[in-house]
């Protein structure tokens, strides 16, 4: 399925999510909640700039209060494995993100995550 395909099945009443560079963020509504979205889309390789964007997300989401749910979209080729990443700490930045769902699942957020394309590695994590 294309991301197109995707989004118009899960959110037929439209979305407000946007693509940024292969990155995806925004929100939805899904029988009658509000659903906050991010995720990576056209296989796009993960990087620590990515990570750390996505965890943004998640904080915002977090400081909005509620218990807004928080749906991961994910089509990925795999981590950047770039000089630069590894430098910067890619390992870091992916670690960064997961510990910011987790504190949204114990905020009360729930989190799930729909592969709806390719993904490998960290990306996948």
């Amino acid at each position: 399925m294309t991301l197109d395909e995707v989004l118009n099945a899960l959110f037929p009443h439209g979305h407000a999510i946007a693509r940024d560079g292969g990155l995806l963020a925004g929100h939805a509504e899904l029988g009658g909640a509000r659903v906050d979205v991010i995720g990576v889309a056209e296989r796009l390789p993960f990087g620590i700039d990515e990570a750390l964007k996505l965890a943004s997300h998640v904080l915002d989401t977090i400081e909005r209060g509620a218990a807004t749910p928080i749906l991961v979209l994910v089509d990925s080729d795999s981590q950047r494995m770039s000089k630069r990443d590894e430098l910067l700490g890619l390992n870091e930045g992916l670690s960064h993100l997961a510990k910011c769902l987790i504190h949204a699942d114990l905020a009360g957020h729930r989190t799930i995550g729909v592969l709806y394309g390719h993904t490998a590695a960290g990306a996948f994590i």
